[in-house]
């Protein structure tokens, strides 16, 4: 099925992967402060440690906010987006510390599961939380459901790398091994936030729902 570029869904979608890159970069740039934060001064290492705490939250708060100022619905919509984009990322906030520098050979029902879960949980409570405002109560839980799978999407795409080194994969293409590793970790952001989008934007193209905000 294609998705006309004149659509809300494909303006929905962009706006909604244009916040998925500003998460990511939030979440690549805000562990990296606190740690330099930390060094500065014994002082302020409670500062750092609350920052790296808090990164996941703020980062997703912070590309809610993008996300909302992009869809051009007023205050209430970039307060929605935010809001729904903080609870994921508090949501996401233990998974995402926890499944930092996995090595591949942890047990594979645990390695799979909780990313599944907690990815499907934090994006499937993200589209809920958005679709009441922004494309009415009678899509809210296709939106919503719609956004849980590409949470898991992007929960596979996230422990692919792990579960391919297990085999020899990762020996063949050690020159490309980082590569993989950052590309899998940056779609399981962006795939989410896209399906998300194009979810939402979909719903306001189906059925005259969507209401203008102050």
């Amino acid at each position: 099925m294609f998705i006309s570029l004149g659509t809300s869904a494909h303006r929905t979608g962009r706006a909604f992967f244009e916040a998925a890159l500003v998460t990511v970069l939030a979440l690549v740039c805000l562990p990296l402060a606190a740690g330099a934060i930390g060094q500065v001064s014994v002082t302020l290492q409670p500062l750092g440690a609350a920052m790296r705490i808090a990164s996941a939250p703020l980062a997703f708060a912070a590309g809610g906010a993008v996300a909302g100022w992009a869809l051009e619905r007023g205050r209430r919509g970039v307060v929605a987006a935010l809001v729904a984009s903080l609870a994921a990322g508090i949501v996401l906030a233990w998974p995402l510390a926890e499944l930092q520098g996995l090595t591949g050979f942890e047990p594979v029902l645990p390695l799979i599961a909780v990313p599944l879960v907690s990815f499907g949980l934090a994006f499937g409570l993200d589209g809920a939380i958005l679709a009441w405002p922004l494309a009415g109560a009678h899509e809210a839980k296709r939106v919503t459901a719609c956004s849980a799978a590409g949470g898991m999407a992007g929960a596979l795409l996230l422990v692919l790398p792990s579960l391919l080194a297990r085999t020899r994969v990762r020996s063949d293409l050690a020159l490309v091994w980082s590569f993989i590793e950052i590309a899998c970790s940056s779609a399981a952001i962006l795939a989410p936030f896209t399906i998300m989008g194009l979810s939402l934007g979909s719903s306001v193209d189906r059925e005259p729902l969507g209401r203008p905000m102050p």
